[in-house]
């Protein structure tokens, strides 16, 4: 298995932290799952405007969610800044590639939330990644930051 150190993020004006890992790591499409408690990837127009990501397969172990069927969801709670928010994981019928996807939903205050804290990065096009800690089974802080 790989080793390797990954610094993700640093200090600075917009609250953005350095994390370091030297951990076997599993990477799929844009996540990057780093141990069984830390994923990042980085956001797209999708986190800031359709409330939420898709999840790829390699990586739906970090959420335990292997086992669902279309149509299964289960609700969760993430923090972002102190806040609380709830939000889902739910596995979606769909004519993708696998037939089905997983994807994680959060509500429009959520949205209204990342969008405040990084206005205009749609415009721009300069997207931060997102880091999910979790802090247990269904409750994950998120953490937005652009890497140096």
């Amino acid at each position: 298995m790989r080793r390797f150190t990954v610094i993700v993020f640093e200090k600075c004006e917009q609250w953005v932290y350095r994390l370091s890992f030297t951990e076997p790591a599993v990477i799929s499409d844009s996540w990057t799952v780093y141990n069984e408690t830390t994923t990042v990837k980085p956001t797209d127009k999708s986190v800031f405007l359709n409330f939420g990501s898709g999840i790829p397969i390699k990586t739906w172990f970090y959420f335990g969610i292997e086992d669902y069927s279309p149509g299964k969801w289960v609700g969760i709670t993430v923090t972002l800044d102190g806040e609380d928010f709830p939000a889902r994981l739910e596995r979606i019928n769909s004519s993708g590639e696998f037939g089905y996807q997983t994807r994680i939903i959060w509500t429009s205050r959520l949205s209204r939330k990342l969008n405040e804290l990084y206005s205009g990065v749609v415009e721009t096009g300069r997207f931060p990644h997102m880091s999910f800690t979790r802090l247990d089974y269904l409750h994950y802080r998120i953490e937005l930051s652009y890497l140096s």
